[in-house]
């Protein structure tokens, strides 16, 4: 008998249940079998089905996601700080060091390799909504990347770009940037509500609505209209902004890995 030979007789399961370790599709099977993937007893998953987010490897992807995009928030905080005159050897000497080519490509890279973990693809949600919102994020990332990142990195002749193109693809990337982050805010809040943290879902809305005045902004700035709204907003309104994204993103990081302990204790009380 194989290691995912089934007990002759016994019940099959009729619908879809999700591998809680790989992602297979164990329907099918016997509730006594184990996965042909990875060898996981069915009965262990099937216990953590009820979980509000039963899926180990997607928790995997989306903790170094969301880890990796809060190693970010040190350069943000410098990139805010080098807007004010520089008072100590210190201060001038790390906003020299956010600010180098080196640093900037690498925080780019960072930020692109975190929003494709952290939009990763679910077992236990497939629905259009999720489905459109993680590659929204993916395709405004990767282009914000390729407009600007990588025509800075190539090797000098390798291609000529005039100052009007910089100009114009710092406006488009930046655009980019906070239309992807306000929308993988949306597709946090969705799984905020399906593992039941109201709390967080409601500050992650209230992080939404502090962004959309910057998003609108930025655009104003691209299309030359709205010019009030930037000049409205509080001279540290981006340091809140970033002490609420860096809360919220804590916050998440922290509901990824208690989903993923829970996962594993009761996975550990089956034996």
């Amino acid at each position: 008998m194989t290691a995912s030979a089934e007990i002759p007789g016994a019940d099959r399961l009729t619908r879809d249940v999700i591998c809680a370790v790989c992602g297979y599709n164990l329907r099918s099977l016997s509730p006594h079998a184990t996965c042909p993937e990875c060898a996981t007893p069915v009965r262990h998953s099937l216990a953590v089905e009820t979980l509000p987010l039963p899926d180990a490897r997607w928790l995997k992807l989306v903790i170094a996601g969301t880890l990796l995009t809060l190693t970010l928030t040190p350069f943000n905080l410098l990139w805010f700080l080098q807007r004010f005159p520089a008072t100590y050897e210190w201060q001038r000497r790390w906003v020299d060091v956010v600010l180098s080519p080196t640093s900037f490509n690498l925080q780019f890279t960072a930020w692109l390799a975190g929003a494709f973990l952290i939009t990763a693809a679910p077992s236990f949600d497939q629905t259009q909504t999720t489905w459109f919102l993680r590659w929204a994020v993916r395709i405004l990332v990767a282009f914000e990347y390729l407009t600007y990142v990588v025509p800075r990195v190539l090797p000098v002749g390798v291609i000529q770009l005039p100052a009007e193109y910089l100009r114009v693809a710092i406006r488009i990337s930046q655009n980019c940037d906070k239309s992807a982050t306000i929308l993988y805010l949306l597709l946090f809040r969705r799984y905020a509500v399906r593992a039941g943290r109201p709390f967080l879902a409601a500050i992650t809305s209230v992080d939404v609505l502090v962004w959309i005045p910057v998003w609108i902004a930025l655009l104003g700035t691209t299309l030359q209209r709205f010019p009030l709204l930037a000049a409205l907003q509080p001279k540290y309104y981006r340091l809140i902004l970033l002490g609420i994204d860096t809360a919220v993103n804590l916050l998440y990081l922290h509901l990824w890995v208690h989903a993923l302990r829970q996962m594993r204790y009761r996975r550990a009380r089956l034996g």
